[in-house]
């Protein structure tokens, strides 16, 4: 008999118990509905004001107002009510989205590589062995070649691309050195104790290379790392920060870069296969928050 508080009532109930178990969850967001939108960049930008919360919550908006202005055991005007409530809070997300979909002048640009030569999470090479030396080698040829035709400022390898026994790359550091291009890079960390799935950050004419932690880990598969607890942010412009990969599960990680002004985010990542395809798109919904 009240279709209007019910119109709501439902997508607020859902909202509220995605992201209690969010919280719960060492596997954050994942799965949450709001990213079955991730190919309506017009929904997606509600993301920047409210998080995925704010695009769950349209999500169940919709279905909720239609059965409550159409099939509600109440007056035609009640139901009318609803109807017109829920479609304005819709009418008025999608404008916010056209308005902010609107080209911005750049502050800043990079020329950012990706390179992935078949290594992965659980596939590290170990660099002392023939396999590792190939894999490296094979990298810092590709990344010579791309330097070579034009200039590249950024350069992102997977998450877990080599074992290193030292926290030392001496050819890509050569690279970075000579082409004035910052390389990061995953690695399985054994240059010390405990073990941590880290990215390493070659800058031009600084090494040793920088060092990030995975905060979150995958449970299970990676209970041989200990987590990391810190950001790390690069000097330089733009306002440059480092993720790996299950990191961008979680929306701290996207608030909390936000509140450190990064522009940019470089994320060393592998994905399973079965998840490849929704994993990267939480990824540009944290990038969106």
């Amino acid at each position: 008999g009240r279709p209007l508080a019910a119109a709501f009532a439902a997508p607020l109930a859902g909202t509220g118990l995605a992201w209690l178990g969010a919280a719960q969850s060492p596997h954050g967001t994942f799965g949450n509905i709001a990213y079955t939108q991730m190919d309506v960049p017009l929904v997606l930008q509600v993301a920047a004001l409210m998080g995925l919360w704010g695009v769950g919550f349209l999500v169940l908006l919709v279905p909720a107002t239609l059965a409550a202005a159409l099939c509600a055991p109440a007056g035609a005007r009640a139901r009318l009510v609803a109807g017109i409530a829920g479609a304005a809070v819709l009418v008025a997300a999608l404008v916010f989205g056209a308005w902010r979909l609107h080209d911005d002048a750049p502050t800043g640009q990079q020329r950012v590589a990706l390179l992935d030569m078949g290594s992965g999470a659980g596939q590290a090479a170990d660099v002392d062995s023939d396999g590792g030396q190939r894999l490296l080698a094979g990298y810092a040829a590709e990344l010579a070649r791309l330097a070579a035709d034009e200039r590249i400022d950024l350069a992102v390898l997977p998450e877990s691309a080599l074992l290193l026994r030292e926290r030392t790359l001496a050819p890509l550091q050569a690279l970075a050195d000579r082409h004035g291009m910052r390389i990061v890079i995953g690695v399985e960390d054994h240059s010390g104790s405990p073990l941590r799935n880290s990215a390493l950050v070659l800058t031009p004419g600084t090494p040793p290379p920088q060092a990030y932690y995975k905060r979150h880990l995958v449970p299970g598969f990676e209970d041989r790392y200990t987590p990391g607890d810190s950001r790390l942010l690069l000097a330089g412009n733009p306002a440059t920060a480092v993720a790996i990969c299950k990191d961008l599960d979680f929306t701290a990680t996207a608030h909390e870069h936000a509140r450190l002004g990064v522009q940019l985010l470089a994320v060393p990542a592998w994905d399973f296969s079965v998840d490849a395809w929704m994993h990267g798109r939480m990824a540009a919904m944290r990038g969106i928050e």
